[in-house]
């Protein structure tokens, strides 16, 4: 298989892009717009933590799920992902529950569930709501 995959890298060097270049500006601007992608605004955060505790999960969990998402804005400091999880549970939005070797799974909430029908529809009230939550 090794052998497959090698040929086939050295055939798509040799045809497809043999005659492709990228200057320097170029590449820093892929690089930029890749960074951007990857940070997310808060909302988008909330909505994306709420849809994925609709099934009970515990914080590592999430954080692998929420970076396959593709947000890296707690890829390293994990911790603040934890503070974010304890204002959502604060506000209601999120419950938690303690099981087996001391491990503590989150969940959403019908509070959570009702503010995540709202930003779906994306009410003007979703918004006031947001700024609720990101309020420290």
């Amino acid at each position: 298989m090794d052998d497959r995959l090698r040929n086939l890298k050295k055939s798509i060097k040799k045809s497809v892009f043999r005659d492709l270049t990228f200057t320097e500006e170029h590449k820093d601007q892929i690089r930029n717009k890749i960074s951007v992608m990857s940070v997310k605004s808060e909302e988008e955060i909330i909505i994306a933590v709420l849809h994925l505790l609709s099934q009970e999960k515990t914080g590592f969990e999430l954080n692998k799920m929420i970076r396959a998402r593709g947000i890296q804005n707690y890829e390293n400091n994990e911790g603040q992902l934890y503070m974010f999880l304890h204002r959502l549970e604060q506000k209601g939005y999120v419950e938690t529950n303690w099981k087996k070797d001391d491990e503590k799974y989150y969940r959403v909430t019908n509070k959570g569930n009702k503010l995540l029908s709202l930003a779906e529809k994306k009410s003007k009230s979703t918004i006031s709501i947001f700024k609720e939550i990101l309020e420290r």
